[in-house]
């Protein structure tokens, strides 16, 4: 919900309005120029502590990136990867609901192969700690499933 401050009448005056004044639609977008956008909203907060006294907060959703739904399915459903940047090591979440064949491959920034780690689909592993034993750097995780691909970006840090 967006609420643009010309139409919030004597908003800096401390007026606010709970109701919803506006949406935004991205369905409209031109993918081959917006894949990548970043949503930023600013709205005030009041807590029953200090009811007269609104908090101005920020919300912002970065990296929503458009996949076409008829073409690819969403591959973050099976694989989830935290931290993105990781000292010690990064915690890979699988989740496994049909018997297509999944592979999962570490390359370093050459594109070679650090380590393949597909042996996990057949052991129904669900969570796998990766890095420890690497090099600091920037590493690129490949997950397939079927014809469908999708590459994380991960670094390791000192």
């Amino acid at each position: 919900v967006l609420i643009p401050d010309s139409i919030l009448s004597g908003n800096s005056n401390g007026i606010f309005t709970q109701e919803k004044i506006g949406e935004i639609d991205i369905s409209s977008l031109d993918i081959s120029i917006y894949h990548t956008i970043r949503l930023k909203a600013h709205f005030y907060r009041v807590t029953s502590k200090e009811p007269s006294n609104p908090a101005l907060c920020a919300w912002e959703v970065t990296a929503i990136h458009y996949v076409e739904s008829n073409e690819k399915e969403n591959l973050n459903s099976f694989i989830r990867i935290y931290p993105k940047i990781f000292r010690n090591n990064l915690t890979l979440y699988l989740n496994f609901n049909d018997g297509e064949k999944m592979t999962l491959k570490i390359y370093d920034l050459n594109g070679r192969i650090v380590e393949d780690l597909s042996y996990i689909f057949k052991k129904k592993i669900s969570k796998v700690y990766w890095g420890k034993s690497v090099k600091n750097g920037i590493y690129f995780i490949e997950f397939k499933k079927g014809n469908h691909k999708e590459i994380f970006k991960v670094i390791k840090i000192k």
